[in-house]
């Protein structure tokens, strides 16, 4: 009896690639968060959203409209101590979730400390934050 592993579709191998080769791990992070948009240095939009996952160097969130890969963008993040960090960085993606929905991705221009914004216990939201 010969023993073969289980074919993986290609799908599921390049999905699992994507995964090991991100450097810095993803983790929930669901908070009401201001995001302005720029461009050319001058803000053109400030939308409150709400945000899906962080990371080091990245950041998801639900936007109701479109942003081009490339659109520059600040984020205020409350930190658990109550202060509000301003973090810049530039949309890599933008998918389509529904009718005028979609998923940012966003490479932040600097790494961050994705604990410094999440409560202690791990549930995703920042300490004094809803936890429904």
């Amino acid at each position: 009896m010969s023993s073969t592993p289980p074919a993986i579709s290609p799908k599921m191998a390049s999905s699992r690639s994507r995964a090991e080769l991100r450097k810095h791990p993803r983790i929930c992070y669901r908070e009401g968060v201001n995001v302005t948009v720029m461009q050319e240095g001058r803000v053109v939009a400030a939308h409150f959203v709400l945000t899906n996952d962080i990371s080091a160097r990245g950041l998801g969130f639900s936007y109701r409209g479109h942003l081009q890969p490339g659109t520059r963008i600040e984020v205020k993040l409350c930190r658990r101590d109550a202060r509000q960090d301003v973090i810049s960085g530039t949309v890599t993606h933008c998918a389509r979730l529904g009718i005028g929905v979609n998923m940012v991705g966003v490479r932040l221009d600097r790494a961050i400390d994705p604990s410094m914004y999440m409560d202690p216990a791990g549930s995703g939201s920042k300490a004094g934050g809803r936890s429904d």
